[in-house]
């Protein structure tokens, strides 16, 4: 693995160190069968909230925010990914009698 030190390549695998275990993060079951280990590769965190645009109901709810990666584990190194860009994002929200969900779809009404 290149630009990582603490793991060790067996004819079964690798096996990694210690001060890895750190970074591993928890392994569903259908992965486990297939020997996927997931790996922090570090944090995205939110900048700033950029808009909020309400349905006629108000009931719905769009939010514009921005996020950046932060705390970049030694793994980061692994993914092709422009880790000092800001990106902008867009979360659906509606409300109900329990208060507000976040959405996986955008419902205005």
């Amino acid at each position: 693995m290149p630009g990582i030190r603490g793991y060790h390549k067996t004819e079964w695998g690798v096996t990694m160190h210690r001060y890895i275990q750190i970074y591993l993060l928890p392994t569903p079951d259908k992965d486990k069968s297939s020997n996927i280990q997931k790996v922090k590769l570090g944090e995205e965190q939110l900048v700033e909230v950029t808009g909020i645009t309400t349905g006629e109901s108000g009931k719905d709810a769009v939010v514009e925010y921005t996020t950046a990666y932060r705390d970049l584990t030694p793994f980061s190194v692994l993914v092709a990914t422009n880790y000092k860009q800001i990106a902008s994002r867009k979360a659906n929200f509606s409300l109900d009698d329990e208060g507000w969900k976040l959405e996986k779809e955008l419902h205005f009404k």
